[in-house]
């Protein structure tokens, strides 16, 4: 009897610490959305099931607020892109049901309901759902297809297709705008954009990017990641390596605001940004496929010819200016121009001193070119 009296008495206050316990969530979760649904649930404004139908339940059993709930919107048109690679020219158009696009536009962006986790656990499955959506999964798969189509036609290999894919993202105009607001109004409609707005916007800031990038590569199996700078507010995308990859990770850094190499570092931008830190890496895609040691050590070369070409070109213009013929004149002129075009055409910039290159030069073809003018590489 004392013993059934003492264990009735542990049950009661725990169940007291119990309801205390959810009576302080309610009252946290009051001053959020979803904690303002849960208490219109608990004083019968709400049902069950419209509470269930705006949030989603993760795997662990948390409440997380990201979900695609499509709903009738206007009518869309998906942006065309346009990009080269390996010298032909393409245009992609997306297909996006105007149901799930208005849905990604409208769906709430939080996940302070998971009080059990950590931010950083809670940070890496809010981008997850951003990529993961399976609502948006048909227009992703829309698109693989026909980029598939194109690399059985052009025979790509794993590396080519790889890059193909990210040829695409990095020719997505980057919005600067949006970026810029994004650091000072978090409450920005439709911000962060899910891959299929992207698709039908045609922009996006540094994330965005990664996250359409990221929804394509583990669509075609591979391997892929998030690398989040914290502190510099940038993310890059990493590719699965078959190294040790960027600073150890196991991925290969992958820039998507603009064409850059598949694993070519980008340590400094135009607005002044240097990433210096150690990143956040948020696995996205565990995929077989990866970027081969071939392909990288190939970009380490382009990089290192392109960034020594410049210091390369006195020399020749000297050697020009004190030809005795025209012939040495025209190779030596030739040899001072190489420099500039690697300069220019193997980062996609153009250098007003020198011979003016817009288009860049995809790794097997800047390889290719490399091999007959880079007269500077020892």
């Amino acid at each position: 009897m004392k013993f059934n009296r003492f264990l009735n008495g542990v049950l009661l206050v725990l169940g007291c610490l119990l309801l205390a316990s959810v009576s302080a969530i309610v009252v946290l979760w009051a001053h959020t959305g979803e904690g303002q649904l849960y208490l219109d649930a608990l004083q019968g404004k709400a049902s069950y099931e419209e509470v269930v139908k705006t949030l989603t339940q993760d795997a662990n059993g948390g409440v997380f607020s990201l979900k695609i709930v499509p709903q009738e919107g206007p009518a869309i048109s998906p942006a065309t892109i346009k990009f080269t690679y390996e010298n032909h020219t393409y245009k992609v158009k997306g297909i996006v049901d105007p149901r799930v696009y208005a849905g990604a536009l409208n769906a709430r962006r939080s996940y302070v309901a998971t009080f059990y986790k950590s931010e950083t656990q809670k940070r890496a499955e809010y981008m997850k759902a951003l990529v993961d959506d399976p609502s948006q999964q048909e227009a992703i798969a829309a698109l693989c297809e026909g980029f598939r189509t194109i690399k059985k036609k052009r025979g790509f290999s794993s590396d080519e297709y790889a890059e193909f894919i990210t040829k695409y993202v990095q020719s997505i105009p980057y919005d600067t705008e949006r970026a810029s607001a994004g650091l000072n109004n978090i409450t920005l409609k439709g911000d962060p954009r899910f891959p299929v707005q992207v698709i039908v916007d045609g922009k996006g800031d540094c994330d965005e990017k990664v996250y359409l990038l990221a929804a394509l590569l583990k669509h075609e199996g591979y391997g892929c990641a998030g690398l989040l700078f914290t502190s510099e507010k940038h993310m890059s995308l990493g590719i699965k390596s078959q190294g040790a990859g960027y600073k150890g990770s196991g991925y290969e850094f992958v820039e998507t605001t603009g064409p850059k190499y598949l694993s070519e570092v980008v340590t400094k931008f135009d607005d002044g940004i240097t990433l210096e830190s150690t990143p956040e890496v948020i696995v996205f895609g565990d995929g077989e496929h990866y970027y081969s040691a071939q392909a990288v050590d190939e970009v380490s070369y382009i990089v290192a010819a392109r960034d020594s070409a410049i210091a390369a070109s006195p020399r020749a213009k000297q050697l020009a200016e004190e030809a005795q013929s025209k012939a040495v004149f025209d190779r030596y002129k030739t040899m001072y121009e190489d420099c500039f075009e690697a300069f220019n055409s193997l980062q996609s910039t153009v250098d007003k001193n020198g011979k003016h290159i817009e288009e860049f030069k995809d790794r097997v073809e800047a390889i290719e070119w490399l091999g007959g003018h880079a007269w500077w590489v020892k």
